[in-house]
């Protein structure tokens, strides 16, 4: 399927400009990956266009949708689930790093990145874990999320205030909270809501 400029930003913000399997910040290189595989013919065609939809498309860093490749969701999730066997069978430098405590295993069962989203609030910000003296939240076209003591106007491509009342909280793709604004940047100014001021 042959994305526009346009539905490749679309996909690319779905997740909040992350990898919607291991939650990486995207760069410039990404794919979108099919989250239900297609099949393709010999001749490229492909055995199942149903699948091949936008709404089907997730953004994937290159590492995630390579090693996905035609797998679907859970037959993957159980493959990097048994990633620990196949270290400790295969790789004799991993074996040594258990040995010598350099490596510690877990069992957790994988959740994705977009499956933690989705179990997000569905309000533009989660307000229930920002400081409480921000009182505005904006997300620059760089995914950075920003709160505010006033009100920010757009000024090239972020968000930005003249007075010394700036941005005091900043979320990015490494912080444990993820700001999970979907859309436009341009649409991302959200006012704290009354129920959750101090």
């Amino acid at each position: 399927m042959k994305l526009t400029k346009a539905q490749r930003a679309g996909i690319k913000m779905k997740f909040g400009g992350m990898c919607s399997y291991c939650g990486e910040l995207l760069g410039e290189k990404w794919q979108a990956d099919h989250l239900i595989p297609i099949r393709r013919n010999g001749d490229g065609t492909c055995m199942n266009p149903e699948h091949d939809v936008i709404e089907n498309l997730m953004p994937a860093c290159t590492i995630c949708n390579k090693n996905k490749h035609s797998f679907t969701l859970e037959f993957w999730r159980k493959q990097l689930e048994d990633s620990n066997r196949k270290l400790r069978d295969y790789v004799a430098n991993y074996r040594l790093a258990l040995m010598f405590g350099q490596v510690q295993e877990t069992t957790s069962q994988i959740v994705f990145h977009f499956e933690k989203w989705e179990q997000q609030p569905k309000g533009k910000y989660n307000w229930s874990l920002i400081p409480e003296h921000v009182q505005f939240m904006a997300t620059d076209e760089d995914g950075m999320a920003c709160g505010w003591l006033v009100e920010p106007k757009i000024m090239g491509d972020a968000w930005r205030h003249q007075s010394h009342l700036s941005a005091f909280f900043n979320i990015n793709a490494r912080d444990n909270y993820l700001n999970h604004f979907r859309g436009d940047w341009k649409e991302s100014l959200e006012k704290r809501p009354e129920e959750q001021s101090p």
